[in-house]
């Protein structure tokens, strides 16, 4: 037992370092949603609340102003250190969870954290500081640990914590008080009389925390009402975003079938002695759905579904080896076999952020750099497209802020070509670029970057472009 013990947690250990290392690996801000850090954190403020456009998760990025108490704290690398520290514990925090639950069977829990580890968006949401689910991953292991030992040990101090972590997580993205409310009413519709007092004290907050987060974001949303920032998602088709989820993920199908099984179980076979793993996995599976009935199919919004759902796949895969070895190790194989192509997709996503890193500030710097010597700087773009490259314009305006040292807004926007002055820099967004290419005014420019986050850069060919 205890070699199982050393030996799990030396591979973690060496999984996780490797990581960190490709975590840290040329550490830079990246053209994009880390704009957002470039406002705040950066440049020594609190990092804001995310509200507006239909949007509320106050809590999702807010705890990178703890960073500001530090020297240097407003540093990407310290951003990125940070990371690398919430992943560490939120780890540990799972496993030892996992261990709490599957009765110490180190190797099995460490094999499905490393299942974990091979999701495709593993490693995205801790190699960048945009994602809510990095934190999102340790408050809802905070929760799962504290919340089973709550319950065990019927300790008002740990249903503290679970509780402090459940109200935690469900202000960092909206669909988690969801997911919260399922777990409660797990318990209250299928074990109601077997509850202690503080069992029922601690679903009962669990729902009133979930309720106060419904009544919060209706009052914001319909106070006054806006677009919502989703509103074009519920015409997607639900098919199409739920077939995106599951072949980014396919260890999703496991969960499915997992879920099925336990439904089975809980409501025919009247099965409750495994409540606090079914209501995790059951409020994994909810929050899913969440996303494929907005129509989202990005990768990283079902993470949490994995936190939650992988203890109850360790759980049960351990139980069929004490009973049917060979199934048991089928699963286990199956599950390699589910993650082979995410971990590929995890590790391209990595790949291309390492290049980003390596590129974007310095385009960004260039561009101050001919500003400085006088260039003007000059959006092109069609009148009819401008209002899709608003977003890009926002970015580029952000970063060239960042590096000036003060809010200056030097980007000029042209629609016409022959208002553009020879010694321009030109950011001409994709869609003008076949319009752009055709012009006799064209040959005075030639291009320096391309697809520099949906834009192609072209300066006067009189112009050096320091590479």
């Amino acid at each position: 037992m205890l070699n199982q013990k050393k030996i799990s947690y030396a591979i973690l250990s060496a999984v996780l370092l490797m990581f960190i290392v490709c975590i840290l690996w040329n550490a830079n801000w990246i053209l994009g949603d880390d704009c957002q850090f470039l406002k705040t954190t950066a440049i020594g403020r609190p990092s804001g609340a995310y509200v507006g456009e239909g949007r509320f998760c106050p809590l999702g990025l807010v705890d990178y102003s703890i960073l500001l108490l530090i020297p240097y704290g407003n540093t990407i690398t310290a951003h990125l250190i940070y990371n690398s520290i919430i992943m560490i514990a939120a780890v540990l925090i799972l496993f030892a969870f996992m261990n709490e639950i599957v009765h110490r069977r180190y190797r099995i829990n460490a094999f499905f954290v490393l299942i974990l580890f091979s999701t495709s968006s593993f490693l995205r949401i801790h190699m960048s500081c945009i994602y809510h689910e990095r934190i999102m991953f340790f408050w809802l292991s905070v929760f799962m640990l504290f919340c089973g030992k709550g319950e065990k040990f019927q300790s008002t101090k740990h249903y503290a914590v679970a509780f402090f972590a459940a109200a935690y997580v469900t202000y960092a993205k909206e669909p988690v008080f969801g997911a919260i409310a399922i777990i409660a009413l797990t318990n209250f519709i299928f074990r109601y009389e077997e509850l202690s007092k503080k069992d029922r004290v601690f679903n009962c907050a669990l729902l009133f925390n979930s309720a106060m987060f419904v009544g919060i974001y209706a009052y914001r949303r319909f106070r006054k009402p806006i677009e919502h920032l989703y509103a074009n998602c519920f015409s997607n088709s639900y098919f199409d975003s739920t077939s995106a989820l599951f072949n980014t993920d396919p260890l999703l199908y496991f969960f499915v079938i997992v879920f099925v099984i336990r439904l089975y179980f809980v409501l025919v076979k009247k099965d409750s002695a495994h409540l606090l793993l079914d209501g995790l996995l059951f409020a994994a599976i909810g929050y899913t759905i969440a996303y494929v009935l907005l129509g989202i199919a990005s990768d990283y919004y079902i993470f949490p579904s994995m936190v939650l759902a992988i203890p109850s796949l360790a759980y049960w895969t351990s139980c069929l080896f004490k009973r049917n070895k060979p199934i048991a190790t089928l699963i286990l194989l199956i599950s390699i076999f589910l993650v082979k192509d995410s971990a590929m997709t995890s590790k391209n996503i990595a790949v291309d952020i390492l290049s980003h890193r390596k590129t974007d500030m310095p385009i960004v710097r260039r561009i101050v750099n001919q500003y400085l010597k006088g260039s003007e700087i000059v959006v092109f773009t069609e009148s009819s497209t401008y209002e899709s490259y608003i977003w890009n314009i926002y970015v580029y305006n952000n970063f060239i802020n960042y590096c000036l040292g003060h809010k200056a807004n030097i980007l000029k926007k042209c629609s016409n070509p022959d208002d553009i002055p020879p010694n321009s820099l030109i950011l001409c967004c994709k869609t003008s670029n076949p319009i752009f290419l055709k012009l006799d005014r064209f040959k005075i420019f030639h291009l320096v970057e391309k697809n520099a986050l949906g834009m192609d850069i072209y300066i006067s060919k009189n112009i050096a472009w320091e590479k």
